[in-house]
């Protein structure tokens, strides 16, 4: 198979671009007869280059690209990136936790680093709840896939997110947007901006979405789940205090009051013998609980709930202040960034209103961090260089509480800081006209300590918090690539590149041995890296792909488990071993006339090493796949323009994604597998002749598919919840632009 690869992606671009070589994209243009694919701008390696242009895995989506695809939030992004998964623990709405090429962490605990990283702006972003937020007013979001242990604030192993906010321009210009849809969806969203005086420029954006529940409770008449309800604004300011120095001052905030999506109900016992059913009948309908509940039709659309409603609460507040000063040595960047986040969010965990035992879960949640960074870069006739330092640090608290009949059954109260230094460099050197060698190191040095660990169990009171526990990397990362440009427009590159990602700790509230806490050691992944960007048939086709091999070390996990003494469910945090992760990725886009095509593709061939004494849900996990890591995955959407003479152009649009089978945990357990599925959505898009109008009609989840965000069963627990995906939505947006 990769064989195979290996060829399209090296031999594919120089016969396409020597049969078509001859005909320019200027001859095309200036006969009027060729439409070309605009020229993306990304900031991967922290200037804006083309990223045709950049020896990374970079997927990016324009600001535009995200309102055409009608995504609301950050988590809808993973739609449209080879290789590129989600996990929502508690659904739609909720804290997603990202897997890229298979690299991912799922922390229930909220005081952990996960193997993804998101910034927003350029600032690092500590609470996974973050990457849920509302999208809006965006220039564009970057996805880069692999390791990032060079440029980037925090190491990490799987690969990050970035979204870039729309920055003042000297012309007053804005937007509003209005969108209705199912559910009695209400979104209202817009901005303005522009110049203030000579030197100084605003912008200013904000967002309301709100909506009465995707899931009717059927457990409780009338009652909804689901429910959105969240503001978002942000301001940004720039002042050129002369021709050379600029300061960039982003202020924002955001307040969701939304509630649980809930699980659906899947049974796990046999109705006559009381036994713990086989998968298939699980996840076909065909058991119940300890009462004999059954659902016999689980759907998006309704859940079971004995409660009202449960809440889905988070704030953020933040803000940086960035300098860019142009000296005669070099380009001179300072960004200064603060940022917290508060969480509430609450659990159904028993999925019906009907049961002998009802089990419900709180979880409490506040991050506070601050950042700095220095940047100085230059570049000579052959050598673009940079030079960074970069501080940061946080603290992390979390409180989460299982209730069992109403009644505290156990909690934990925990505190995580976190300080990190680094120092890093990163050059390009041109070895001749076709040859260019990239590379970049980082040196960090960074401190994770528990303050506070105090449990309240079946087992009785523990305070963990004395001695302090802390766990101490010292991490040299980087990024090495070899570039080769044959010919204009085609790039092929070779590059090894490696990031760390920080130990932790196990804080769940069941931990009665200090020995169980741990820390947890680091975890460390190499990469390897063969692939090309070559932009073809007169800038009409753009054709990017790649093979990697990740060498991955330390794998940390977390393990469901049921305690044998108290019944309850618990999580274990460990290092579960090593793992090989062997994969390829491809992305087309292409236009032919008033027709439109992207196309995008992943395959993931991951395997885990480790001893046999390891087990998860007692079951030994050598040799199986990681969690949320499906072997194949594609994306696309075909777009069709019609011009509409003098009332403006229709544009019709269709797009999807589909995914074979994953798993939600290193266990492999056929009661936490996700079938192949695929979800696709249909769009007719309206703009007026002077473009200041617009209008989209969309059903998105066309075909009403079920499908998980997440499952999870322990053995012997009377039912399995599974927190299903959006249903069906049907909605219509109008915009003005000014």
């Amino acid at each position: 198979m990769y064989s195979r690869i290996v060829r399209t992606l090296i031999v594919g671009p120089v016969l396409l671009g020597a049969a078509h070589g001859a005909r320019s994209q200027e001859a095309d243009n200036a006969a009027g007869t060729v439409r070309v694919l605009e020229e993306v701008v990304v900031s991967a390696t922290r200037r804006e280059r083309d990223v045709q242009d950049v020896s990374l895995s970079v997927t990016a989506l324009s600001g535009d690209m995200v309102r055409d695809f009608g995504f609301e939030n950050g988590v809808q992004v993973s739609d449209m990136v080879p290789n590129f998964a989600v996990q929502q623990q508690w659904g739609p709405g909720s804290p997603p936790y990202m897997s890229i090429r298979g690299v991912s962490y799922a922390d229930f605990e909220f005081v952990n680093e996960m193997s993804v990283g998101t910034y927003i702006d350029e600032v690092f972003q500590a609470h996974m709840g973050t990457v849920g937020n509302q999208l809006f007013d965006l220039e564009r979001v970057e996805v880069l896939r692999g390791p990032q242990g060079t440029l980037f604030g925090r190491n990490t192993t799987g690969g990050l997110v970035h979204y870039l906010s729309r920055k003042p321009t000297e012309e007053t210009e804005g937007y509003l947007e209005a969108q209705v849809g199912s559910f009695d969806q209400r979104i209202v969203e817009g901005a303005l901006g522009g110049a203030l005086s000579d030197r100084l420029r605003a912008r200013v954006a904000f967002k309301h979405n709100e909506d009465d529940g995707i899931r009717s409770n059927w457990g409780v008449d009338g009652s909804r789940f689901g429910k959105t309800d969240a503001q978002s604004v942000r301001a940004i300011i720039q002042y050129d205090a002369t021709p050379d120095l600029r300061f960039e001052a982003n202020v924002h905030a955001s307040d969701a009051d939304s509630t649980f999506a809930g699980y659906a109900f899947f049974g796990n016992l046999d109705l006559e013998t009381g036994a713990t059913c086989s998968a298939a009948d699980v996840l076909n309908s065909r058991c119940g609980n300890e009462v004999g509940f059954v659902d016999p039709s689980p759907s998006a659309e309704h859940v079971y709930s004995r409660h009202d409603e449960f809440a889905n609460e988070a704030d953020g507040l933040g803000g940086y202040l960035k300098v860019d000063w142009s000296t005669a040595w070099g380009d001179f960047t300072s960004i200064t960034a603060y940022e917290e986040v508060d969480m509430f969010l609450q659990q159904d965990f028993t999925g019906t209103h009907v049961a002998a035992q009802f089990w419900d879960t709180l979880y409490l949640s506040e991050v506070e961090q601050l950042s700095q960074e220095f940047r100085l870069e230059g570049s000579t006739d052959r050598l673009d260089w940079l030079l960074g330092a970069y501080y940061y640090t946080d603290e992390r608290w979390a409180f989460t509480e299982v209730f069992l009949n109403d009644f505290s059954l156990q909690n934990a109260d925990k505190t995580v800081e976190t300080e990190s230094f680094a120092l890093f460099g990163h050059g390009e050197y041109a070895l001749s006209e076709e040859w260019t060698l990239a590379a970049g190191v980082r040196v960090t040095d960074e401190t994770r300590e528990l303050t506070e660990f105090k449990t309240n169990n079946f087992f009785g009171s523990f305070d963990f918090s004395q001695p302090q526990i802390d766990v101490s990397s010292t991490e040299v990362t980087g990024r090495a690539a070899l570039e080769w440009r044959p010919r204009e427009a085609t790039m092929y590159y070779l590059q090894y590149s490696r990031g760390f990602k920080s130990g932790g700790f196990n804080t769940s509230s069941s931990i009665t041995d200090p020995a169980l806490i741990g820390p947890v050691d680091p975890e460390v992944v190499d990469a390897f890296e063969l692939g090309t960007k070559a932009t073809l048939l007169g800038g009409r086709l753009r054709l990017n792909g790649s093979i990697f091999y990740m060498d991955f070390e330390g794998l940390q996990a977390n393990a469901g488990e049921r305690d044998p003494d108290s019944g309850t469910p618990v999580i274990r945090f460990l290092n579960l071993g090593q793992a090989d992760i062997y994969g390829a990725e491809l992305e087309l886009m292409a236009v032919a006339g008033n027709w439109e095509f992207s196309l995008g593709g992943g395959l993931l061939d991951s395997e885990i090493s480790t001893a046999d004494t390891i087990t998860v849900n007692g079951v030994s996990i050598d040799g199986n796949e990681l969690s949320t890591a499906p072997a194949s995955n594609f994306n696309g959407a075909i777009r069709y323009r019609l011009p509409a003479g003098q009332v403006g152009e229709l544009v019709f649009q269709a797009d999807g994604r589909y995914q074979s089978s994953m798993f939600f945990g290193p266990d492999n357990s056929a009661y936490e597998e996700q079938d192949a599925y695929g979800v696709f959505n249909l769009r007719v898009g309206w703009t007026s002749t002077g473009g200041d109008l617009t209008a989209q009609l969309f059903v998105e989840n066309a075909g009403d598919e079920d499908y998980a965000t997440t499952m999870f069963q322990a053995a012997g627990f009377p039912v399995s919840y599974h927190a299903l995906g959006a249903p069906r939505r049907v909605g219509f947006r109008l915009g003005l632009e000014f």
